[in-house]
């Protein structure tokens, strides 16, 4: 199971990137938070290159991102995800990619372990956003503490109901 622990921002790459999002509100003065105005002004300002890149990831990048947006209609009309992805490790325990599949071609193991990491991955936002709460509430919030319910299992039966109804009452069933 996840522990929802991430190591933070650590890297050098992404403190520079982030200070050039301060420097962008330091001299602007504008604290929108839209990163495509801050996009734009580093970018007439000289302020940020695009580093070079491996093309080959680019369209790996590019299919993953194409393949999570495949879907069809089930029967009840509901889109269902039609490619699936699971962590592919190597021999040294060490995850090196991701395999995707066809829901129509999937194995049990392969829906078990695609499901395992999409919702260890589900499990480390939500104890992100618990812990990014909790800390606005001791730290910052002046008023009532924002909750965050975790349980989810009313959500998901009430996203289960239909969502059209028909106009006439249904037929009496026979005794």
């Amino acid at each position: 199971m996840a522990t929802g622990r991430k190591r933070g921002t650590s890297s050098a790459r992404i403190k520079q990137i982030l200070s050039l999002i301060d420097e962008y509100e330091s001299e602007t003065g504008d604290h929108s938070g839209d990163l495509m105005l801050v996009a734009k002004w580093l970018w007439h300002e000289g302020k940020f290159r695009l580093p070079k890149y491996d093309p080959i990831k680019r369209i790996a990048s590019y299919l993953a991102s194409a393949s999570r947006q495949d879907y069809f209609a089930n029967e009840n009309g509901e889109p269902v995800r039609r490619r699936h992805a699971y962590p592919v490790e190597s021999a040294e325990g060490k995850q090196t990619t991701f395999a995707w599949f066809k829901i129509e071609d999937a194995t049990p193991e392969k829906m078990r372990l695609s499901a395992s990491a999409r919702r260890n991955g589900t499990l480390g936002d939500i104890l992100q956003l618990v812990r990014d709460v909790d800390y606005f509430n001791r730290h910052h919030n002046p008023g009532d503490p924002i909750e965050v319910p975790t349980d989810f299992t009313a959500d998901v039966a009430e996203a289960r109901f239909p969502t059209t109804y028909p106009d006439a009452p249904p037929e009496p069933r026979p005794e």
